[in-house]
């Protein structure tokens, strides 16, 4: 299991049993064990989403080469001579 979602695992425990002394004894029983464990949640939930983001980009561009056209900034395979988004001549040193 991801340290992430342990974290937001852990951190959900904390609001809950935070949320649910305050609520059963008084408002002063642990503030502290909510405001952990809405802290805890939103890090792991960061780290995640984050996690799920670098996968996602690192996936796209493994082992292979792209360019990016000058006029329009789409992305073009290498063996391309003309960009299909606004047809302008790409000139690539090689």
């Amino acid at each position: 299991m991801d340290f992430s979602v342990i974290l937001m695992i852990v951190g959900a425990i904390a609001t809950v049993a935070g949320y649910a002394s305050m609520v059963a004894i008084n408002l002063d029983a642990k503030p502290w064990l909510f405001v952990v464990g809405i802290i805890l949640f939103i890090l792991g939930f960061a780290k995640f989403m984050s996690s799920l983001i670098e996968k996602n980009n690192s996936s796209k561009t493994t082992g292979r080469i792209f360019y990016k056209c000058p006029y329009c900034g789409e992305i073009l395979q290498p063996n391309e001579a003309y960009c299909h988004k606004c047809g302008n001549k790409i000139y690539i040193k090689r």
